[in-house]
């Protein structure tokens, strides 16, 4: 569910895990998603999640969140490649 929004620069939600009873996993955690624009079509883009009850909970969700961002880092540089905006 959608906390705060400034469609120029942050998103702030919930993020429900399913396996919420998974071992370290909490009913929730809150995500923040932050855009810098650094020019020439370029944004950085930061984001942040927690609070976990473990490390190992943490670590999981990182490399679900790096899987996520590098399959759409891979989709911008092909729509790149193709001469398609945004």
């Amino acid at each position: 569910m959608a906390q705060a929004m400034d469609p120029a620069s942050r998103a702030t939600f919930t993020f429900f895990r399913e396996q919420s009873g998974a071992e370290g996993h909490g009913p929730e955690t809150v995500v923040i998603l932050t855009f810098v624009d650094l020019g020439g079509d370029r944004t950085e883009l930061t984001l942040r999640q927690g609070v976990f009850k473990t490390v190992s909970a943490c670590n999981e969700h990182y490399i679900g969140w790096s899987s996520c961002l590098d399959r759409f880092a891979a989709r911008l540089a092909a729509r790149r490649t193709r001469g398609e905006k945004g």
